[in-house]
């Protein structure tokens, strides 16, 4: 009875053998797969930190930027205090200025939106760095990109409708000697002044801050992987 039952043991185990086998075999793939995804995931986090880097060159320049925009703009005001003193050439040079040369800063997301849509960001292993990457790249950024926007769009406003009906830059004068409407302009001026170029300047400080701990964070992260910093 014994003998008869063997081969059905021995079958028994060679199927135990082969399943298992199978298994074991999915299991390294897997693995295998994971750690491939992983690389991957790595390598687009070092093309991220590449970016944010990049960013934080560009912050540094449109800082310096709207620094002297902020000069300008005291300049002008100071000019139309004493309209009768007012150098033509300069004004219409400041106003031009104004008008065509306000840099806004509009940060990079390639590395970001790659990683989100392969479903990279899990291999990271580390939930607190996502969820902070994320916050900058779906909030901080489109606040900051829309208020560079709004900033851009006011100051249009102003000095492609509103300046022109007060000062005439062919000619370089004043199209009205009317004091209140000249002290109109300034306080439009003054608006973009204070409310627009003063507070994005305090805005992009506050977005370096963000920018400088991301960038940091990466690195850390990057290093404790073997990744080197660069």
């Amino acid at each position: 009875m014994s003998g008869s039952k063997f081969p059905w043991q021995r079958l028994l185990g060679e199927a135990v053998v082969i399943v298992a086998s199978v298994y074991l075999a999915i299991f390294l793939q897997e693995r295998a797969d994971d750690r491939e995804r992983t690389e991957e995931a790595l390598d687009a986090l070092v093309q991220l930190r590449e970016e944010l880097r990049s960013d934080k060159s560009d912050l540094s320049e449109v800082i310096a930027e709207q620094r002297e925009i902020y000069r300008r703009f005291a300049r002008v005001d100071l000019w139309l205090s004493e309209p009768g003193t007012t150098p033509a050439d300069s004004l219409t040079t400041a106003l031009d200025s104004l008008a065509y040369s306000n840099r806004t800063i509009f940060p990079r997301r390639s590395a970001w939106t790659t990683m989100v849509s392969s479903g990279q960001l899990r291999f990271l292993g580390d939930p607190g760095l996502v969820v902070r990457l994320a916050n900058l790249y779906e909030n901080v950024n489109p606040r900051l990109e829309y208020n560079g926007w709004f900033y851009d769009q006011k100051n249009m406003d102003l000095l492609g409708d509103g300046v022109p009906v007060i000062w005439d830059a062919t000619r370089g004068t004043f199209l009205t000697n009317d004091p209140p409407g000249i002290a109109g302009l300034r306080n439009r001026l003054r608006y973009l002044h204070l409310a627009m170029n003063g507070w994005y300047l305090m805005y992009l400080a506050e977005y370096g801050e963000q920018l400088d701990a991301r960038i940091t964070e990466v690195d850390a992260y990057l290093s404790a992987r073997g990744r080197d910093s660069g």
